[in-house]
């Protein structure tokens, strides 16, 4: 025979489902947060970088500091370091973080230094490289064979 409960707002003539048992979960201790919930925000991973990332414009911390931040909030995760939080901002940046929903900020979020002043960085490849002048230089260049050695004629002339 089918339980029937009673819900809020449900009409006495349908029958509601019966709810399955719940799931055991392991007991954690009181005093000890999940390893991936902050301790003193009580925010994921995620949710608190990104919130550190929108604070970040007006408070203008280093990415050591961010570092040591996410390090404290989450002890039992990884041990975040200046490379992690390079990453987290480009990702951030480029709107590809989840809480951004893929819509890139208004304004980049640069690097801080230790007054607070942004650090801009030239590209990876050192800039724009300058224009190739002549066409025929370059293809040249890269048809280019090894050189083959050359047989003197003198010394032909000598052995005969």
């Amino acid at each position: 025979m089918a339980k029937i409960l009673r819900v809020k707002g449900a009409s006495s003539t349908a029958p509601a489902k019966a709810e399955a048992e719940p799931k055991k979960v392991k007991a954690v201790k009181k005093d000890t947060p999940p390893k991936y919930l902050g301790r003193v925000t009580g925010l994921r991973v995620m949710a608190y970088q990104d919130k550190l990332m929108r604070e970040n414009y007006k408070a203008k911390l280093t990415d050591d500091e961010l570092a040591k931040l996410m390090r404290a909030e989450f002890p039992m995760a990884a041990k975040f370091t200046v490379a992690h939080v390079k990453g987290i901002r480009s990702q951030f940046n480029h709107g590809k973080r989840s809480s951004q929903a893929g819509v890139a900020p208004a304004k980049f979020l640069t690097e801080f230094d230790d007054q607070g002043n942004a650090i801009v960085r030239a590209s990876a490849g050192g800039g724009k490289k300058p224009p190739i002048k002549d066409k025929t230089a370059k293809v040249v260049k890269m048809g280019r064979k090894k050189a083959e050695p050359v047989e003197d004629e003198e010394e032909e002339s000598e052995d005969e």
